[in-house]
């Protein structure tokens, strides 16, 4: 949306990759019936941070 709008925004950004694990399995199990049905697990993302990676240069 922000290279839309005409703001200067980095060609590659490198996203972290989500982790599922013990400790936060019972989270991504709760919202199962949430996900598309070709199986696709989709994590929950923090805006400010994609705002932030966007932001670098």
């Amino acid at each position: 949306v922000q290279a839309l709008e005409g703001k200067d925004v980095p060609a590659f950004v490198k996203i972290p990759l989500p982790v599922i694990d013990n400790s936060n399995i019972d989270e991504y199990l709760a919202r199962a019936k949430d996900f598309p049905a070709d199986g696709y697990i989709y994590s929950p993302y923090d805006e400010e941070l994609f705002k932030k990676l966007l932001a670098q240069k």
